[in-house]
C-alpha cells in the first residue's frame, strides 16, 4: 500500500540472486521480505525505490540477524554489520547514487543490471574467517559471481522489458 519502498542497496542484488536461484518461483522466506520485494516490483514496476541506510525495517525487519537498535545486520559475529555496509557503499558508488536516492523500480533495476553484470564486484570478500569483513556470501563470490544473480537478472530484464 506504500508509494515508496525503502531498501538497503545491496539487498536488491540479494533479492535478484534469490529470484534466480528459485527460478522465479514465489516462495516467501521467514527471514526477510526479499521475495516480496521482487513480487511487488514485478507488479508495480514504477514504484519508487529509495536507497536506505542500514538494515531497514521494510525489507529486513523479520530477519533474526537484524539488531534494531543498531539498524544493522550482524550476520558475521562481532562485525556490527560492516561487511553489509561495505556492499551498500560499493553498490552506491558503482551506480553513482547515495543513500536517499530514489528511482522507479524498473529504472533502478535497469541501472543495476547495466552496471553490475556479476555479483562478484560487489559481494566478493577476500578476508579470512573471523575477520569483521568475512562472510559466507563474500567467500562464495571469491572465484565467480552468484549464478542466481545471472538467472534473476535475465528473467527480470525480460519480464520488465529492460533490454
Amino acid at each position: 500500500a506504500t508509494d515508496e519502498l525503502r531498501i538497503r542497496p545491496h539487498v536488491i542484488i540479494c533479492a535478484v540472486c534469490n529470484y534466480g536461484n528459485r527460478e522465479g518461483r514465489y516462495e516467501p522466506l521467514a527471514e526477510d521480505n526479499i521475495v516480496e520485494f521482487i513480487d511487488l516490483i514485478r507488479r508495480r514496476p514504477d514504484l519508487k525505490v529509495t536507497m536506505a541506510q542500514g538494515a531497514d525495517w521494510m525489507i529486513c525487519a523479520p530477519c533474526p540477524q537484524r539488531v534494531a537498535h543498531l539498524n544493522a545486520c550482524v550476520n558475521v559475529a562481532g562485525s556490527g554489520g560492516l561487511s553489509n555496509e561495505k556492499r551498500d557503499l560499493d553498490l552506491l558508488q558503482v551506480l553513482g547514487l547515495t543513500y536517499g536516492s530514489s528511482l522507479p523500480a524498473r529504472e533502478m533495476l535497469k541501472l543495476i543490471f547495466e552496471r553490475v553484470p556479476s555479483t562478484q564486484a560487489i559481494c566478493r570478500r577476500d578476508n579470512p574467517p573471523l575477520s569483521v569483513w568475512w562472510d559466507g556470501c563474500g567467500e562464495a563470490n571469491r572465484d565467480a559471481g552468484n549464478v542466481g544473480y545471472a538467472k534473476g537478472r535475465e528473467m527480470l530484464s525480460r519480464e520488465l522489458g529492460l533490454f
